[in-house]
């Protein structure tokens, strides 16, 4: 792929001082395991849409770009309090990891256990966390329309992708030694003594203390069954960006050849209930387990096995391991849905549906770029 870019890009991220250019066409020197994702998926976007001119901010910053305009796309990355940009309405459009509204179907919630209290209540600081937004949003478009003016862009939510992963031969099932596979934190905020959060804990500590206590079980109780719990105290993209070497994390090239040995890839919620390692468990065909997902495009279809409660976890992994033919299906579904949903191939189609629609060059050609509540 060579030539001159008919857009132009930007990394405007945390860990970077100021706004950094990239280019498509260039080799991927600027670009860190962490950002690798939406690298590819830009490139596969400057292939693909059939307009130029546009200038696309990858960012983490809710409250500003470098620049506004109608030739200006925002994608947000890092927000899992699925807070509104201050910059929504000015600019061509928006597309936002973890979206703009909690949307946690009622399973996720019902029948109260003690973690879905703190799920409830968590999503009570979700909307305060919104409230702001909302109200500069609602101000901001009663004052459009006294003027006779009527924008209202629409907030796109997107998958996370991959984080901390390598490409590697997707291995087959057969040839996997580990049946289940976890690498992570269970929490990694400290709070003091006098904050309610200390002693009521958060979603992701409980649900991820459940998860290990059960892991630990099943292999107690089956001692042929091969469990790999790798549990840290921080967040590994985190701590390997930022070279935190207190923390037993697993590198990229060795957590991507345990998830590509692993037949059973655990992925409990984090903050939010939306994980990288959800993404990358699929990716590297493994069968995901997870807590209940988010109501959002990307998820319909997904062949992850849902758990309500992860005291639950022996009874629904005992008989997929007992089931060969049933474990190579979602094998196959699990790389078919990343393939054809989620990679960056499959993201980049989508954005440039939108932004054909958005710039009035075309409409939609697949249902997916249904422009997506906000």
């Amino acid at each position: 792929m060579t030539g001159r870019p008919a857009h132009r890009y930007f990394f405007c991220l945390q860990h970077q001082d100021s706004p950094v250019a990239w280019d498509p066409y260039a080799s991927d020197s600027s670009i860190t395991i962490h950002d690798a994702y939406f690298g590819g998926v830009f490139r596969t976007l400057e292939s693909l849409l059939d307009l130029s001119g546009l200038t696309v901010y990858l960012t983490w910053d809710l409250e500003s770009l470098p620049t506004y305009g109608t030739d200006v796309v925002a994608v947000v990355l890092g927000d899992e309090w699925c807070r509104i940009p201050a910059y929504q309405d000015d600019v061509l459009a928006v597309f936002k990891c973890y979206g703009t509204r909690p949307n946690l179907p009622t399973s996720a919630v019902l029948p109260p256990t003690y973690l879905r209290l703190l799920t409830t209540l968590q999503q009570g600081r979700l909307h305060a966390y919104r409230l702001p937004g909302l109200l500069r949003q609602a101000g901001r478009r009663m004052r459009n329309w006294l003027r006779g003016e009527t924008t209202s862009n629409t907030v796109y939510p997107i998958p996370l992708g991959y984080a901390n992963q390598t490409d590697l031969p997707v291995r087959p099932l057969s040839e996997r030694s580990v049946d289940l596979f976890f690498a992570g934190s269970l929490s990694h905020n400290r709070h003091p003594v006098w904050s309610p959060l200390h002693w009521l804990r958060s979603p992701k500590h409980v649900a991820r203390e459940q998860m290990v206590a059960q892991a630990t079980r099943l292999q107690d109780h089956h001692p042929e069954i091969n469990v790999q719990l790798n549990v840290t105290s921080d967040f590994a993209p985190h701590a390997l960006m930022y070279g935190r070497q207190d923390a037993e994390v697993l590198d990229a090239d060795q957590y991507s050849a345990l998830m590509m040995d692993s037949q059973i890839c655990l992925a409990p919620r984090g903050t939010s209930p939306e994980t990288f390692r959800f993404f990358e468990g699929l990716r590297a065909g493994c069968i995901v387990v997870t807590d209940v997902l988010p109501r959002h495009w990307f998820y319909e279809g997904s062949p992850a096995l849902e758990i309500g409660d992860w005291r639950n976890l022996e009874d629904l992994v005992l008989p997929l391991l007992r089931s060969p033919d049933r474990l190579a299906a979602l094998h196959e579904e699990s790389l078919l849905w990343w393939r054809e949903r989620c990679s960056e191939t499959a993201l980049a189609a989508y954005m440039a549906d939108v932004l054909r629609t958005e710039t009035g060059a075309g409409r939609p050609s697949s249902s997916q770029a249904t422009p997506a509540l906000n």
